[in-house]
């Protein structure tokens, strides 16, 4: 009987070594979870972080692409009126220039008529005399 009874103490005390040890090792793994779960939480939020930061950067260059376009739309349209200035210019000036040959042909016109007139008036005066 104290066989018996030294064998369930053994027993006893081997399922609570056992227990005690079984704890252990899920305190441990417990642990070890709560780790894992904190690395993988960091990560997520450094993901999101970085996340944030390339959305911020693209949205920096899309503000920067569209300042440079519209910049370029600006400087083209600027370009453009100050093509047209120049070519109305150029334009004023070869009607001015115009005006003045066809003035200037007008003046010879009359004085080559003048001319004519006067020779006219000089053979009549020669038939004359």
């Amino acid at each position: 009987w104290a066989r018996d009874e030294a064998e369930a103490a053994a027993n006893l005390k081997k399922q609570q070594e056992a227990e005690r040890l079984a704890a252990k090792q899920r305190a441990q793994d417990e642990a070890e979870a709560a780790v894992r779960l904190k690395r993988e939480q960091e990560m997520v939020r450094l993901a999101a972080e970085q996340n944030s930061r390339d959305q911020a950067e693209k949205a920096t260059k899309l503000k920067e692409q569209q300042e440079k376009e519209r910049l370029a739309a600006e400087r083209a349209q600027d370009e453009a009126a100050i093509k047209l200035k120049e070519q109305r210019e150029v334009e004023r000036l070869a009607a001015e220039q115009r005006a003045k040959g066809e003035a200037a042909a007008r003046e010879r016109q009359e004085r080559l008529e003048q001319e004519r007139a006067h020779l006219v008036l000089v053979e009549k005066e020669k038939d004359k005399v």
